[in-house]
């Protein structure tokens, strides 16, 4: 029987709130849901899109059946998500391009399945299994070129984090690339997300993990999820002090901006058989 030991959830502004990221240590359920950081000004009853999506995933599985599908689950995420668009006075139908969504990574304890939507992190015992999307891999690698201009001219990471010409300039592929999420006519640019539309489950994964000896499940403000929460806390601390824009060592589509103490959002859950 797998037992929670350690979690860990903290905003990028090193606040306890989470930020867009949440996360469920629960009976039934445990999950991490990692809401998409906001490309806009736009809110949700005074939370953003990324807040909205991922508190609504977290509430709905909090009163699932503990025997719930991961189909079913997602569903029922849908539903919620779409209601709860709703009842902040925007049409779910008529959304801007930027459209609120979350990853979320999920353990079902009745069945012993992981289920995942989206890019968020997880681990069975020493296998690693990374979320990625491509086009945050391409966004990543054209800050990074673009940013080494700047870098190659006499400018470091203290005199850019203010404006970030490196994020701006790739802004509009991430404002669009929506347009591919739940998509499978994109192809390989196509991503999974909880978006409310009904289409969450396009590309659900679900893995059987009855016999693991330990998960973990952990959002992408952690670069490294080999270990412990202290070794991803400290990867992430030498990371984040060697390169903290996060364009030379760890290519990212955003790096630390003033004020803040990380990149992004972070959530940890770590749990061991007992």
């Amino acid at each position: 029987m797998l037992q929670v030991i350690e979690t860990e959830l903290v905003s990028k502004s090193g606040s306890a709130d989470g930020g867009e990221d949440r996360l469920l240590a629960g009976d039934a359920f445990w999950a991490i849901a990692d809401g998409a950081t906001a490309k806009s000004e736009q809110t949700y009853g005074g939370r953003s899109g990324g807040q909205l999506v991922a508190e609504t995933i977290i509430d709905v599985l909090q009163s699932l059946d503990p025997d719930c599908t991961a189909p079913e689950a997602v569903a029922a995420f849908d539903r919620a998500v779409r209601a709860a668009i709703e009842a902040s006075g925007h049409d779910p139908d008529a959304l801007p391009v930027d459209r609120p969504c979350a990853s979320v990574s999920v353990y079902s304890r009745r069945r012993a399945e992981i289920w995942r939507v989206g890019d968020t992190h997880f681990r069975v015992d020493r296998v690693a299994y990374k979320g990625h999307k491509r086009t945050d891999e391409v966004a990543a690698a054209a800050r990074s070129a673009i940013l080494h201009t700047y870098r190659v001219a006499g400018r470091d990471w203290t005199s850019l984090a203010g404006e970030d010409p490196g994020r701006e300039a790739i802004l509009p592929l991430l404002r669009r690339q929506s347009v591919f999420m739940n998509n499978p006519d994109a192809g390989d640019w196509a991503f999974g997300a909880v978006d409310g539309s009904g289409r969450s489950d396009t590309f659900l994964e679900i893995l059987d993990v009855a016999g693991a000896s330990e998960i973990v499940l952990c959002s992408d403000g952690y670069l490294d999820f080999s270990g412990s929460l202290a070794e991803a806390e400290a990867d992430l601390a030498g990371v984040l002090e060697r390169d903290p824009g996060l364009f030379i060592e760890s290519l990212q589509t955003k790096g630390v901006l003033p004020g803040k103490t990380s990149f992004d959002d972070r959530s940890f859950l770590r749990a061991v058989a007992g």
